[in-house]
């Protein structure tokens, strides 16, 4: 009896030696963390291996239990609440698969980061008033990024945003902004820059906005179909062959300037089948119409002037007047000796024009005509002003009694080539 007791001792020590020990299978020295190891060089552990079926109709899972579904060649563990299957075969299942330096997956849904779950093949979800760059694209000398700010989605290109807009490479960098209160989306440029420093020199070049208008250089908001910044300088080249060899429309103080390398012209047709109408010479200022067959229409000049004679039928005022361009079509007015009778009064002047310039014409038109200043109109008889050849403009007024004093008049002077 005392044998038994002793043999019943030893048994139940060794068990209680043995559950508080690691277990070692092909090694006496087990590492302490685990409860059982087992090593070797040349087999392996083979767990339970069972089809889908099989799988699903144990009863009583424990979670953690492991299986190995030969329906799937997965291993699967059960969670507690489902199986979940743990990929090992390179290339299959839903999972993202390692093969060399590549991993990809063949899941046929979607993908979220940051969301659950994902509405499109691939979502980056983060928070709508943050600053960030949601996903880059590129190699590492350039490359996009997707950027949120405040909820509005933009595309850098070679331009990420982490606390601030910064280069992701050497060199310049580019913004499309879209902006979702007003539909507008913009396209900004940035001066260069070195990778992962803040961006400079912010500058948009182009914004489309949700009206239908388009805004040209530092313009957000285009009030027009076709908008410029407000700066002066060239603002559409329609053939640029560089500075002062260029077609097209500019701005500066105050002017509107189309500038082109020799003639304007209008007409029917298009750029390849064009029938002219009419012509003008931007080097010469003058102007053709095919209307008239052979019209050459150049503006000489606009003059104002004033003759002023007394009551007494004398010349008060020998005359003044005012051109436009100093030196141009009148060199001097000259007031004649008052025309008096009986019963008539006149006052007679010329305005004598530069020959220098008028020889140049075939003709000189003169448009526009002298006119009364003051009192005693009713008793005017005539007053005219007419060309005399191509050298003076003749002006003559003639009325009964007393009471007109000044005559005055503009007069804008043509020559026809």
């Amino acid at each position: 009896m005392k044998k038994i007791i002793i043999t019943i001792y030893a048994v139940l020590s060794i068990h209680s030696l043995l559950l508080s020990q690691s277990i070692g299978i092909g090694t006496a020295s087990p590492n302490s963390s685990s409860l059982l190891e087992i090593k070797s060089t040349t087999k392996g552990l083979l767990i339970p291996r069972m089809n889908t079926t099989q799988k699903n109709a144990i009863t009583n899972k424990a979670s953690g239990l492991l299986v190995y579904d030969t329906t799937l060649q997965h291993f699967s563990y059960w969670t507690g609440t489902a199986w979940q299957d743990i990929s090992t075969a390179s290339g299959s299942g839903n999972y993202w698969q390692p093969s060399g330096n590549n991993i990809s997956s063949s899941n046929t849904g979607n993908v979220g980061i940051g969301v659950s779950p994902s509405r499109a093949k691939l979502e980056v979800y983060g928070s709508p008033t943050a600053t960030y760059t949601a996903a880059m694209f590129g190699s590492g000398g350039a490359g996009i990024g997707i950027t949120l700010e405040n909820n509005q989605p933009a595309i850098g290109f070679n331009q990420y945003n982490n606390a601030g807009s910064k280069f992701i490479a050497d060199g310049y960098a580019s913004l499309q902004y879209f902006n979702t209160t007003n539909g507008n989306l913009t396209f900004y440029t940035f001066g260069a820059g070195t990778a992962n420093t803040p961006t400079v020199n912010l500058t948009p070049n182009l914004t489309l906005a949700g009206n239908g208008n388009i805004g040209l250089g530092w313009i957000d908001n285009p009030y027009a179909p076709v908008s410029f910044s407000n700066i002066i300088g060239n603002k559409i080249s329609f053939w640029n062959n560089g500075a002062g060899a260029d077609y097209g429309i500019g701005l500066q103080a105050e002017r509107l300037l189309i500038y082109t390398g020799n003639k304007i012209e209008m007409g029917s047709g298009d750029g390849n089948n064009f029938s002219n109408a009419f012509t003008f010479n931007a080097g010469d200022g003058t102007m053709y119409s095919k209307l008239s067959g052979n019209l050459n229409l150049v503006p000489l000049g606009a003059v104002y002037f004033k003759v002023t004679a007394d009551n007494n039928c004398s010349i008060y005022e020998p005359g003044t007047y005012r051109t436009n361009i100093a030196g141009s079509i009148v060199l001097s007015l000259t007031a004649g000796v008052p025309q008096c009778d009986f019963l008539f009064m006149g006052v007679v002047g010329d305005l004598n024009l530069n020959t220098g310039i008028t020889s140049q014409f075939s003709k000189i038109i003169a448009v526009g005509a002298p006119q009364c200043e003051d009192g005693g109109i009713e008793k005017l008889l005539h007053i005219y002003g007419s060309m005399v050849g191509n050298s003076q403009y003749h002006i003559d007024a003639t009325w009964s009694g007393d009471g007109l004093k000044v005559i005055s008049g503009t007069i804008l002077f043509y020559g026809i080539k």
